[in-house]
């Protein structure tokens, strides 16, 4: 859909006034312009939360979108208003068209939880900020990457806006970093994907035709620097000397800095490399995997844990603060680069049916914590504290 020769931003079909069920509605916008169905972790937060805040909310909602309406809110779209950034550009959409939009649009509050804020925005900002990660750890961002967010989520937060992050442990490290009263830094969880939804209410997971025939161990991440993927590799190299019947599956996409690990992965034997895959087979490689593995050095909160839990995979994790938040007692934990315990953890699994059965059991009841409905709850409520200053 073309921009009209004004410059406005199309509104697209769907979406209206609504009453809050708390009161007097709150306007509330949603940059989700950089939803490119290209599967990112910042990506399907959007996804999830618009689709979570649409479902459990009478608040207004306006979303932000380049081109159309992605295909995951047909569901929704008679609950929000969508209005169209019509640009190929990211940072045109969101530094110069959103910020026109918004202002049209007559917010109370913007939030941005996947792109930094547009500068020189004068309305009322809730800005996502996933991890303390561009100030803590820049060097396994992507080039430029650390001081693009760094700079532009300081230039919002100096102008007054609040700070929604997915964990507690987020919460702390922003506090401190950026000297942030806690009133402004709200904790907003995150959920599953409405799109495995439908597994949580009985549908079955038949075994996918991209999983290996013979019983396999699940990795799933963009691999890049804070993968942790050479301390699975290393466990992996001496689980499959005692058991070679046994297969590693890596799904997720090679990220910046990946040319080593992909090319070591390659090279190992029993190990598949399945690059990005569909939510329906990705649901189906977590149900049917011996267990789940993430050695990840840094998350903001622990999505694939989350999902792995959710749709009955056993998981073993690396003992990060998100990664404990999010798994608690479901999951077994080893320490960052610790391939020896990691491997023995596999093991275990490899021979006790009680261990797997008992974490997949955990693990589906410590997953409903994280309901859809808790996530636009919380949003909810930041989105609010944000709108009241």
């Amino acid at each position: 859909m073309a921009s009209d020769g004004g410059g406005h931003a199309p509104v697209l079909p769907g979406g209206g006034r609504a009453a809050s069920r708390g009161g007097a509605a709150v306007r509330i916008g949603i940059d989700a312009s950089s939803v490119l169905d290209e599967g990112t972790g910042l990506e399907n937060h959007v996804l999830t939360l618009v689709d979570a805040v649409a479902r459990f909310s009478d608040h207004e909602l306006v979303v932000f979108v380049r081109r159309k309406l992605p295909r995951q809110w047909d569901e929704i779209q008679g609950r929000l208003e969508a209005r169209c950034l019509d640009t190929d550009s990211q940072v045109l959409a969101t530094q110069v068209l959103l910020r026109r939009a918004a202002r049209r649009a007559r917010l109370d509050v913007l939030y941005c939880g996947a792109k930094p804020a547009p500068a020189g925005y004068a309305g009322t900002l809730l800005v996502g900020i996933h991890d303390p990660i561009p100030w803590m750890k820049p060097d396994v961002m992507g080039r430029g990457a650390a001081p693009w967010f760094r700079t532009f989520h300081s230039m919002s937060i100096r102008h007054g806006a609040h700070v929604a992050t997915p964990s507690a442990v987020s919460k702390g490290a922003l506090e401190a970093l950026l000297g942030l009263e806690g009133r402004r830094v709200h904790v907003v969880g995150n959920a599953l994907a409405p799109w495995y939804q439908r597994y949580l209410a009985g549908a079955a997971i038949e075994r996918p035709a991209v999983a290996p025939s013979a019983p396999y161990f699940l990795a799933v991440r963009r691999i890049d620097p804070r993968s942790g993927l050479s301390t699975v590799l290393d466990a992996w190299d001496d689980l499959r000397r005692r058991h070679p019947h046994v297969r590693l599956v890596l799904a997720g996409k090679a990220g910046w800095k990946a040319g080593s690990w992909v090319e070591r992965a390659r090279a190992t034997p029993g190990v598949t490399m399945l690059g990005e895959v569909s939510a329906p087979d990705l649901a189906g490689l977590y149900r049917h995997a011996l267990g789940f593995v993430t050695a990840s050095m840094h998350e903001g909160f622990g999505l694939t844990v989350l999902e792995a839990m959710a749709l009955g995979a056993p998981v073993l994790a690396t003992g990060i603060p998100p990664h404990l938040e999010v798994g608690g007692d479901a999951a077994r934990y080893f320490a960052v680069g610790d391939w020896t315990s990691l491997s023995r953890a596999m093991e275990r699994l490899v021979h006790d049916e009680g261990e797997r059965t008992g974490r997949v059991a955990r693990g589906k009841a410590r997953a409903l914590v994280f309901s859809a409905e808790r996530l636009a709850t919380r949003f909810l409520e930041a989105a609010e504290a944000t709108a009241g200053g």
